[in-house]
């Protein structure tokens, strides 16, 4: 098989899983599943549908953990308080007359 008959049994799916876009750790988990899908395209050079519908669902399970990953991230740290926020007035106290 030439480089070119490899590039061509390639499926554009592929491309959605990039992970240079992404912030670490949300990066490391994607990772993980390009390298996989790379890999079983390699494996299974043939198009069919079986393996673009196993594509589809690693894909999928791909955004997943990378959502999962980011919700745990967000459950500890509270998110930054933005400077224009509003903010109770405090309690006026009584005084003296």
């Amino acid at each position: 098989m030439t480089s070119t008959q490899a590039e061509d049994s390639r499926e554009a799916i592929l491309l959605h899983f990039g992970y240079t876009h992404l912030p670490q750790p949300l990066a490391d988990v994607a990772m993980k599943f390009c390298e996989l899908a790379d890999e079983l395209t390699i494996m299974i050079p043939e198009r069919s549908a079986e393996r673009s519908a196993g594509l589809r669902k690693m894909l999928e399970a791909k955004d997943c953990m990378v959502r999962a990953v980011r919700e745990s991230e967000l459950s500890r740290t509270p998110p930054p308080m933005p400077k224009n926020a509003w903010h109770a007035p405090e309690p006026m106290l009584p005084t003296d007359t």
